[in-house]
């Protein structure tokens, strides 16, 4: 018979490979997740991915996330997205649901459009009729800090290029 504290251990080291993934930093990553693995509920993944748009609720916010990679273009993205009919758009963006806490005091969400943030445990990760989204229970404060993104420099001299950009 299993005990307790087997399960404990069993759930520990599973929730150590969830947490030693990389990444995903873009829809293609999460769509090839969950069509390649089919994740139950409780498994968690990471994003690195830029805040597009955020709705308030009473009970949650829903943000709006595009790739990585697209940060550069960030008011140009906006404003095609924008115009683009609202049942048509879900395909291009993640929906991640920030559930609110029942301590008020963590209720606190920093993040700014056109930035990139790295969101972690997020869960019940699914395609939604076509459409990627997922879940993050506040649980303690969020940390909201925007992330670097590097850029190579064209030639061979270090320090050439442009070395970092808080977008």
């Amino acid at each position: 018979m299993v005990t307790t504290l087997e399960l404990l251990r069993a759930e520990r080291q599973a929730q150590d490979v969830e947490e030693s993934q990389p990444p995903s930093r873009s829809l293609d990553e999460v769509r090839s997740f969950i069509t390649g693995t089919e994740p139950a509920p409780n498994v968690i993944i990471s994003l690195e991915m830029c805040r597009l748009r955020l709705e308030v609720h009473n009970d949650k916010w829903r943000l709006e996330l595009v790739k990585f990679e697209e940060a550069g273009e960030f008011s140009t993205l906006l404003e095609q997205y924008a115009s683009v009919d609202v049942s048509r758009r879900g395909k291009y963006v993640f929906g991640l649901t920030l559930w609110k806490s029942r301590n008020a005091s963590l209720n606190k969400l920093e993040y700014q459009q056109g930035f990139c943030y790295r969101f972690d445990k997020v869960h019940s990760v699914k395609a939604l009729y076509g459409n990627l989204v997922g879940s993050i229970q506040i649980r303690q404060h969020l940390r909201a800090n925007p992330l670097v993104i590097f850029e190579a420099s064209d030639d061979l001299n270090p320090g050439t290029g442009p070395i970092g950009q808080l977008l």
